[in-house]
């Protein structure tokens, strides 16, 4: 079973690779008329790929499994993230941090860095809009 849940994640890091190969590896230089080749970000791409997959799997066979219980002597069990989002001392700091950092980061990154926070925040918002439109949200 461990077997092909290894297999099923490597399979998946094989297609992220294959999937992200034209942005992460090929780099054009317009400036000298030349090709960069990153084969490093490949192999890390493929890496995080498969630990990220791998754990993923794991998670959903201990859910399956039943391993984490619903209540115990009667008291539901809260998980650390509901707690965390209840407490307000939590959320309030995590939101203003948040919100800083988005006012930040046009200052902070530079302007390349900036295009591709705001194209894939128009995907997002793309991607909600067609939730709703559909019905799904």
């Amino acid at each position: 079973m461990l077997g092909n849940e290894l297999k099923k994640s490597f399979l998946v890091s094989l297609w992220f690779m294959f999937l992200t190969f034209p942005i992460m590896v090929i780099r054009v230089n317009t400036v000298e008329n030349i090709i960069q080749w990153r084969w490093a970000n490949l192999f890390f791409v493929g890496i995080g790929s498969f630990v990220l997959s791998a754990f993923w799997r794991y998670l959903i066979r201990r859910k399956e499994q039943g391993i984490r219980k619903t209540a115990v002597d009667g008291v539901a069990l809260v998980t650390l993230s509901q707690r965390l989002l209840n407490d307000r001392r939590f959320i309030i700091p995590a939101l203003t941090s948040v919100g800083l950092l988005a006012v930040a980061f046009p200052f902070v990154f530079s302007i390349y860095q900036t295009n591709i926070m705001i194209t894939a925040l128009i995907y997002v918002l793309l991607g909600l809009g067609l939730n709703i439109v559909v019905g799904v949200a």
